[in-house]
């Protein structure tokens, strides 16, 4: 009787490989949506204005507004996506946006997994999978009611069909790819940039091809894409009678990146002399207010701020070449910048944040040094190039956040676990010239990176953090808590955007408002007093604000 060999165990399997990466990406993200649901941040309340939005118009649409009545403001596909949620599954819908969220994200890390695998082998389809499943930011806006997580997901996806499509000659998959490429569009308007790169790529990328095999990939890909986009453009034109491709806010983000106060960041404080114009803000939707006959249609308002961009553009080469520079930093900097959003804050609140210590600062270095490594390999890599270019010119031209990066990162994600690859073979070989060459892009990357720029640390926004926590234990009737954090609140950065000194002044008023309810008088006047002083520190005024702080001082007797 002959005994058959054990076999032995194979980890370099795909299957294996996909398996772990999605389990520990699934585990991770779970863990810090469980975490993070019970910290005051996310307790009882959804902070960020974007996030107000799409689930208010989620549950429109989730109660059979399908259709709406408004040209888009915001991009589409994520509050439809919401909205089948809430409907599929009532109840707590947040909750349950969430944990689908993070399942998600565990197949993002999936698809970043097979794209390094399809590029170099299964180690670099492992390496990739487990820095995607350990990045901290992927992580954390898993958990937030924002299209971030959907966009990065369709990039990776469309990134993964046009690959397949190309390895297969397969015009399933060709279709597939622009299918996806024009649902990138409806997540994130800035898709659109990607649409070109993708063009360029299908023809420089296949120089053995015949011209007419090219022209033919690049048909499919693009009426298959147009027709996608299309939908939302015809749809605009029936709800609104205004010819807008996707959105009406493009014109106002060129505006708040390019003015006279732009940072390279988020910061409102430039358009609040425009907030008489219909939809300039997100407040107006917020407030559930209508365009009547006389507020500017969408496309005049968009048009309206594109050419106030485009004039601080021309009238001021010399700082907008100074300004494109710093977003051009700022984009590819360690820090990630948020609005309402503070990545480093949440992660006191959160062991899987903590835990997964993976960001920008480490990753990106290692992944450009990755690109610049294989310059001869350039058409091989054409795609990833194309994304990444297209996501670096979009928030270039706009303004950078953090979250706003991810697709830039998840590229990166890619290029540094090919890059592992390549030392790992090199010195496996011992070829040590070439790694020690390498050392030296690496070393200068990783001080554009990490190197400080002015007014950007991983401090600043915590006002509004604090605020956010005291205004959770005010509703829970927590006042020694909110006193604590309102008091810590004070005492950090705010964001520099718009309305900052009035949230500034709002939480000295709370203060107030808590030692008056304490029976401590003079704390609480002192408050007033700090309060009435911030509140009439910066641009932006609040009329209620200042008359009530005055008549509450003059009524106790101050001066």
């Amino acid at each position: 009787m002959t005994v058959k060999p054990a076999r032995r165990f194979n980890w370099r399997h795909p299957w294996f490989i996909s398996a772990v990466v999605f389990l520990l990406a699934l585990a991770l993200r779970i863990g810090h949506v469980r975490q993070a649901a019970d910290s005051p941040l996310m307790r009882d309340s959804i902070p960020m204005y974007d996030s107000q939005y799409y689930d208010r118009t989620a549950r429109g649409i989730a109660g059979g507004d399908w259709l709406g009545d408004e040209v888009f403001y915001l991009a589409p596909l994520y509050p439809y996506a919401l909205a089948a949620v809430y409907a599929a599954a009532p109840g707590d819908e947040i909750a349950h946006a969430r944990y689908l969220q993070c399942a998600l994200g565990a197949v993002t890390c999936l698809l970043i997994c097979w794209i390094a695998m399809l590029s170099a082998g299964p180690v670099a389809g492992l390496l990739a999978g487990l820095i995607a499943a350990l990045y901290g930011l992927f992580i954390y806006y898993d958990g937030i009611l924002m299209p971030s997580a959907l966009t990065l997901g369709l990039h990776m996806a469309a990134t993964l069909a046009l690959l397949l499509a190309a390895r297969r000659e397969s015009r399933g998959w060709w279709v597939a790819g622009g299918l996806a490429v024009g649902l990138c569009a409806l997540a994130h308007g800035t898709a659109l940039l990607f649409f070109p790169g993708v063009l360029v790529w299908l023809w420089f990328g296949f120089p053995g091809s015949p011209a007419r095999a090219r022209l033919g990939r690049i048909a499919i890909v693009s009426v298959t894409c147009v027709l996608v986009v299309g939908l939302v453009t015809v749809r605009n034109y029936a709800v609104g009678w205004d010819f807008v491709l996707l959105t009406s806010n493009a014109g106002k983000n060129l505006f708040i990146g390019n003015n006279e106060l732009a940072t390279g960041t988020y910061g409102d404080a430039a358009t609040y002399p425009y907030n008489d114009i219909w939809g300039s803000h997100l407040g107006y939707y917020l407030r559930d207010e209508k365009r009547t006959a006389r507020d500017m249609r969408p496309s005049r308002m968009s048009a309206f701020f594109a050419g106030k961009a485009r004039d601080y553009v021309l009238q001021n080469p010399g700082r907008a070449v100074r300004l494109w520079v710093r977003k051009a930093r700022l984009c590819l900097h360690a820090t990630e910048l948020g609005i309402n959003d503070n990545f480093y804050f949440a992660r006191r609140y959160s062991g899987a944040l903590r835990l997964a210590g993976l960001g920008f600062g480490l990753v990106a270095p290692i992944g450009l040094v990755g690109l610049v490594c294989r310059g001869r390999e350039w058409r091989r890599h054409l795609l990833l190039i194309a994304l990444l270019v297209s996501q670096f010119a979009a928030f270039t031209i706009t303004f950078v956040l953090g979250r706003y990066r991810l697709t830039l990162a998840g590229v990166l994600v890619v290029a540094a676990a090919l890059q592992l690859c390549w030392w790992g073979a090199h010195l496996r070989a011992q070829r040590y010239r070439p790694v020690l060459l390498s050392l030296v892009p690496l070393v200068l990357l990783v001080l554009v990176v990490n190197l400080p720029i002015e007014g950007i640390t991983r401090e600043r926004g915590f006002g509004q953090q604090y605020a956010q926590v005291g205004e959770a234990h005010l509703r829970s009737g927590e006042l020694d808590r909110a006193r604590e954090a309102f008091a810590r609140a004070v005492a950090a950065d705010f964001e520099p955007w718009y309305g900052a000194n009035l949230q500034r002044a709002e939480c000295h008023l709370q203060l107030g408002r808590i030692h008056e309810q304490m029976r401590q008088t003079g704390e609480a006047r002192q408050d007033y007093r700090r309060a009435l002083a911030a509140a009439t520190a910066g641009p932006l005024r609040d009329p209620r604000m200042i008359a009530w702080l005055e008549e509450r001082l003059t009524g106790d007797g101050e001066d």
